[in-house]
């Protein structure tokens, strides 16, 4: 398939249609959405898939998200650069841009990653290890909420341990093969 058209969502007068292309051996190489963001893909030799590329319609800005497997084909590492801090938005309608607007804010801290962020209803409070991986998530109503939900993390990125509002811990262990 090369395009798929569909019709427009209600109310609105724009389809929906999305161009692919593809390798030669049938893989999807890269996808254009109706707002002209493009998505490529990058794959193993086995056909797993080690990259995905976003980049918005005008080029300022982008996010790779990548994997890597051990030889036997479990995932070994996944990364997310996300976007740079202070180009999140939330939007009220993706393809309403002229009603899009900020829901939260998003201080930056060492190694420009963030260490709160703050939306009309939650509060949020990151701490990194050494290697910039999430060690602990604080999410609360406020910066000032007493009883947050924690969650800390391993060194392998996987959720160590939860500790909800209500004071109830959950602890998470993980075979050497890093399933649950």
């Amino acid at each position: 398939m090369a395009k798929t058209l569909l019709p427009p969502s209600e109310g609105q007068t724009v389809r929906n249609d999305t161009t692919y292309e593809y390798f030669r051996n049938g893989w999807l190489k890269q996808s254009t959405d109706p707002w002209d963001i493009t998505t490529g893909y990058d794959y193993t030799e086995r056909g797993r898939q080690k990259a995905r590329t976003l980049t918005s319609a005008d080029g300022s800005s982008g996010r790779i998200m990548a994997w890597s497997y051990y030889p036997d084909g479990k995932l070994r590492t996944r990364s997310d650069d996300g976007v740079p801090v202070g180009k999140s938005v939330a939007l009220v309608d993706n393809s309403d841009s002229r009603h899009a607007s900020s829901t939260g804010t998003w201080t930056k801290g060492a190694n420009d990653q963030a260490d709160t962020v703050t939306h009309p209803d939650q509060f949020s409070k990151y701490t990194y290890a050494l290697r910039e991986q999430v060690k602990t998530v604080s999410v609360g109503k406020t910066a000032a909420d007493v009883s947050p939900k924690v969650s800390s993390y391993t060194d392998r990125g996987q959720k160590l341990q939860e500790t909800k509002a209500n004071k109830i811990t959950v602890d998470y262990a993980y075979f050497l093969n890093g399933a649950l």
